[in-house]
């Protein structure tokens, strides 16, 4: 169900596999360039691991700062996701690997949501992939100069699309 705040409208994140095969625009479009997450899928059930079992995703809306992502109960559903990964194959510790800005997000979840004992039995690594710690300025910029935002040639959001997400940002 659509989660409704000032300044805009998302759909909640569907945790699992097959909602993070690529970065979605405000509308829920394809952004063709990001298909690249595609690959990181691919790479790890070419070496035998089953969406739903020991591969997971937790998706969540991006454009959403890591401690607003509260309100909308993602912390708890992430919590509850890597509970159930660990119980479902033997109390087995789970990597958390996390891109772009998911980085800052785990990170936020690891410091401030979750306590010490629970890290220590449930988490056996955290790796971040291309973490934007430092915050995202490159799309920053481009959401408020409407300019568009590139990484290389791929073209990940279009003036309109910078425009959009501006109007839409909560």
């Amino acid at each position: 169900a659509p989660v409704n705040v000032p300044g805009g409208e998302w759909q909640n994140p569907v945790f699992g596999l097959g909602s993070n095969e690529f970065l979605s625009s405000v509308d829920g479009e394809c952004i063709p360039s990001s298909q690249y997450l595609n690959r990181y899928v691919s790479y790890f059930t070419a070496r035998g691991y089953t969406a739903g079992k020991n591969l997971f995703s937790a998706p969540y809306d991006w454009r959403q700062y890591p401690s607003s992502l509260n309100r909308t109960g993602y912390y708890a559903n992430l919590q509850s996701m890597i509970e159930s990964a660990y119980a479902n194959n033997n109390n087995t510790p789970v990597v958390l690997a996390a891109h772009s800005m998911g980085g800052p997000v785990s990170l936020y979840f690891l410091t401030t949501v979750v306590s010490p004992a629970w890290k220590a039995q449930y988490i056996y690594a955290y790796t971040p992939l291309s973490g934007v710690f430092g915050g995202a300025g490159m799309a920053v910029q481009a959401m408020l100069s409407g300019m568009p935002f590139s990484v290389g040639s791929m073209n990940l959001i279009s003036p309109q699309n910078g425009l959009n997400l501006c109007r839409n940002t909560p």
